[in-house]
């Protein structure tokens, strides 16, 4: 509290004093230990993520930098990875706050159903959109601690670091805190992926990435693109804007395995997609 508060501006607005005592050769020194912490093992990410204004510190940090046009910054780097790694796992912690919404395709199939007509077992296919059937956030106007690492304002933090950021490790740790939230079947990597939808450029921000000369920057974004295929909102776009540059990954060889994984997930709910 010492060194990350007052040196990540968090509170300057509140206690102007946090300024003087701001020190960011400390601050860079104490994300470091943070960031290997952060690394240590499931109890220890826990821990940390129940510290007292300690991811509000990291995010407000990253959001200031983000805004100042200084996203290569080096303890900027050092904090997205500790997002990164403290996002990692972190469903089964997630609180009861997340709903899906009631689609009109819903009750439209549940009012089929009870409708008394002449032909009863003849009823119109519902199509369900995928936008419709999407788990939406209950999520704070300003969110608290681990509430960050599912936030849409988070997800919209990382994004931007992929456009404003030169420094591949910052990239790197962006696009893993965003595979790391999107990893699974469960309610919050769906809800991650209805966010980043909703954001007009998430794909193309990614993509990009496929062209990258950065092996490492190319594999992390491939994994990526995994997770998003496994949800139905995001696999029709995928289809339309990504499979040109995903054959051609394929016919040059490059991984292959995950990228076979992406097309099956694309046809695995999907026979318009196939």
């Amino acid at each position: 509290k010492t060194v990350l508060v007052p040196t990540s501006g968090i509170f300057k607005d509140d206690n102007p004093k946090h300024e003087l005592n701001a020190d960011t050769e400390a601050f860079c020194n104490a994300l470091n230990c943070i960031q290997n912490l952060s690394s240590a093992g499931d109890n220890t990410r826990k821990v940390l993520r129940d510290c007292e204004n300690l991811i509000d510190s990291l995010v407000y940090y990253i959001r200031r930098t983000v805004d100042d046009k200084n996203a290569d910054d080096k303890s900027t780097g050092i904090s997205v990875h500790i997002l990164h790694n403290l996002t990692y796992e972190f469903e089964p912690e997630l609180p009861k706050k997340i709903t899906r919404c009631s689609s009109e395709s819903q009750k439209n199939v549940a009012s089929e159903r009870t409708r008394v007509g002449c032909f009863p077992r003849r009823t119109a296919k519902v199509t369900k959109d995928p936008e419709e059937e999407s788990p939406v956030l209950k999520e704070q106007t300003s969110p608290q601690g681990s509430e960050y690492l599912w936030s849409s304002i988070t997800m919209r933090l990382y994004l931007s670091l992929l456009v404003c950021s030169q420094n591949v490790t910052t990239q790197l740790a962006a696009i893993g805190a965003l595979h790391n939230a999107t990893a699974g079947s469960g309610e919050m990597p769906k809800v991650v992926a209805a966010t980043l939808k909703r954001e007009k450029d998430t794909l193309k921000v990614i993509e990009t990435f496929l062209q990258k000369k950065d092996e490492n920057l190319m594999k992390a974004a491939i994994s990526l693109i995994r997770n998003l295929s496994q949800h139905r909102v995001f696999q029709s776009t995928i289809v339309n804007k990504m499979l040109p540059e995903i054959n051609n990954l394929l016919a040059e060889r490059k991984e292959v395995v995950p990228l076979c994984q992406i097309l099956i997930n694309l046809c695995w709910n999907s026979t318009e997609n196939s």
